[in-house]
């Protein structure tokens, strides 16, 4: 797990999986100190590692004040439950590496999760002049971060800053470091997909009382400290000869572009599907949008959907294409498929939260817009919506009703709309 916490009794609430440790402060005596809820039993589990100390330390874990637990920890770290006792309401937690953490990032906290019932609620500044709680962090495109800053026992206001790296990202001068009355979230600024960094808050001048400030931790909480960016949104296209043109597909990639997609694949007549999709699926991650445009002849066995990504070869099924998808890192995948009969492509992607859209139902054609190979009809209408600005379940309402209702031309496509992620266009 690489969350810093993970509150409510292990579940899969907790911040953001962006947040990848947090470092205790340089000192003699350096303590993380949070506000937690004990649950059933007062337990947690704690990992740390040892960064840049050479040394083995002791580790004091305290409640209230009130020391619980004490062990060394040297090169392999800490990975283990500590129990601290129960209680009622909200209580002090403590992690201290004693004698002491001389070097600057010398350990850190990976995490600590609440077991049983048991949550972690804020973590608090260390006292001292510049105050600091240093994070590492995953980072993208148009990063952000959410917070609340909530006063402990300060009574004065002091000056509030941001630095990603040595980078200064927000200034003193601008937030004050006074009880928000709400989150606020701050541009940290563009960085490459996946890349680390180190967020560091500062309160100066100074938090000179023990727990003086805190920011709160739990996202499923409306100000929980959360790190953010937008997700690389790539495009996929399998397409057989004897079908589409690589103009169709350069238009289609084309609206992609314009939706914001960076990263693009096409197989043209692949001699291996489940080859070529082990290409993206080793590319993307969980944070990723992947969206595929499906174009072969096809046809339906009665039980599931097929189609022909190869001239009379390379064969998928529908439910096979699913069973693929399944192995996917990210859960914002997207699809639409041009081919005859095709109903079960939208159909068995159900109960997978997958939006995937067939041009035609199990039973009918998919027709040309004029010949074939070329661009069939429904894709035609969904992408020209799409372009014009319809997210994609409007685009397929569009595009669905301009095909003939009646006669010999009719389609009937379908969509299974169960994706959580509703950005996949405009």
């Amino acid at each position: 797990m690489i969350s810093v916490i993970l509150g409510d009794g292990g579940s899969s609430s907790g911040p953001s999986p962006l947040l990848n440790g947090l470092y205790f402060p340089k000192a003699s005596y350096a303590k993380i100190d949070f506000d937690v809820e004990l649950g059933d039993r007062g337990s947690f589990y704690v990992d740390i590692s040892r960064v840049n100390d050479v040394h083995t330390r002791y580790l004091y874990v305290y409640l209230d004040d009130a020391l619980k637990y004490t062990t060394t920890v040297g090169s392999s770290g800490f990975h283990s439950i500590v129990s601290v006792g129960t209680g009622s309401g909200v209580h002090h937690l403590t992690v201290c590496i004693y004698w002491g953490n001389y070097v600057a990032n010398g350990w850190k906290l990976n995490e600590i999760t609440g077991l049983y019932g048991a949550s972690v609620l804020a973590v608090y500044f260390p006292k001292a002049y510049r105050a600091q709680l240093t994070f590492d962090f995953t980072a993208g495109m148009d990063t952000s971060l959410y917070m609340r800053l909530v006063r402990g026992s300060d009574r004065y206001t002091r000056y509030f800053s941001i630095k990603v790296d040595s980078t200064t990202v927000l200034a003193e001068g601008h937030v004050y470091a006074t009880s928000w009355t709400s989150a606020k979230t701050f541009d940290l600024g563009d960085y490459t997909d996946g890349s680390g960094h180190k967020l560091t808050l500062q309160i100066r001048s100074g938090s000179y009382t023990v727990r003086g400030w805190k920011v709160n931790l739990l996202p499923d909480k409306s100000d929980g400290l959360t790190v953010t960016y937008a997700p690389e949104k790539i495009g996929v296209f399998f397409w057989a000869s004897n079908a589409g043109t690589q103009d169709v597909i350069n238009e289609y990639r084309n609206v992609l572009e314009s939706e914001g997609y960076t990263k693009f694949f096409e197989f043209k007549d692949t001699s291996n599907f489940q080859n070529d999709f082990n290409k993206v699926a080793d590319y993307e991650d969980a944070h990723d949008v992947v969206f595929f445009y499906l174009f072969g002849h096809g046809n339906n066995d009665g039980h599931h959907s097929y189609t022909a990504f190869a001239p009379h070869s390379s064969i998928v099924r529908s439910n096979e294409f699913r069973t693929m998808l399944d192995t996917l890192d990210s859960n914002k995948v997207g699809l639409v498929i041009s081919s005859c009969h095709s109903g079960d492509w939208a159909d068995d992607m159900r109960g997978g939260h997958y939006l995937a859209i067939s041009s035609s139902d199990e039973t009918h054609n998919s027709w040309a817009v004029t010949t074939i190979p070329g661009e069939e009809r429904f894709a035609n209408y969904f992408w020209n919506y799409v372009s014009k600005g319809d997210d994609a379940v409007t685009a397929y309402e569009n595009a669905a009703a301009d095909l003939p209702q009646s006669g010999y031309y009719v389609q009937n496509p379908k969509i299974c709309d169960e994706s959580y992620f509703w950005d996949f266009f405009a």
